[in-house]
């Protein structure tokens, strides 16, 4: 696990860091002599060879390891009595009347407010978008259906404007009659003769 590597890491590596920066390089030392310098007080200190030399290299240019005012986020503070109050208990007392709701009666109370008014608000959103979906569907359909009636429409009057081709020379009297009576109806529907 990585914060099981990084803890004491990190640990090492700030205790490393606080005595690089206090120590000083002497006049014409260069950065491998106080390196082993610091690591000698470090060893001394801790009864342990510091280990994380890379680790130390790559963070000791970042800006929380030259802050010296950073401190750990989850420091454990000490709670003591011994410092005196500056100033009394000056809280208002609760006036008389019903007794305050504790804070879970206070939410719930407000969640369930909340969770109803959603509900509410959903069930109309979904009753919104069902009426939306059905018109939808209403208009797709009579589209559909004018097509069809189109398609239809535009059958019969081929089939009609066909029958006006058609050549009654050589016919029975009989059925040219008829054919002759039916390009009539025809003319007179969509000429208008």
């Amino acid at each position: 696990m990585l914060t099981g590597k990084w803890t004491p890491m990190n640990k090492d590596v700030g205790k490393f860091n606080a005595i690089y920066d206090q120590t000083t390089a002497l006049s014409g030392e260069n950065d491998e002599n106080l390196y082993t310098w610091v690591l000698t007080f470090f060893s001394d200190q801790n009864n342990v060879e510091f280990r994380h030399r890379s680790a130390w290299l790559f963070l000791k240019d970042k800006y929380k390891w030259q802050n010296p005012e950073s401190t750990q986020a989850r420091t454990r503070g000490q709670l003591t009595e011994d410092e005196p109050e500056m100033f009394g208990d000056d809280a208002i007392p609760r006036p008389s009347g019903a007794p305050r709701k504790t804070k879970s009666q206070r939410s719930s109370a407000s969640s369930s407010a909340t969770s109803s008014s959603s509900k509410n608000r959903v069930t109309d959103l979904m009753q919104e978008q069902i009426l939306i979906d059905r018109e939808a569907k209403k208009e797709s359909m009579d589209c559909e259906l004018a097509a069809r009636l189109a398609v239809c429409e535009i059958k019969k009057r081929n089939e009609d404007l066909k029958i006006l081709t058609f050549d009654t020379t050589g016919m029975a009297p009989e059925d040219a009659a008829k054919i002759e009576a039916l390009k009539e109806k025809i003319q007179a529907k969509y000429f208008n003769f």
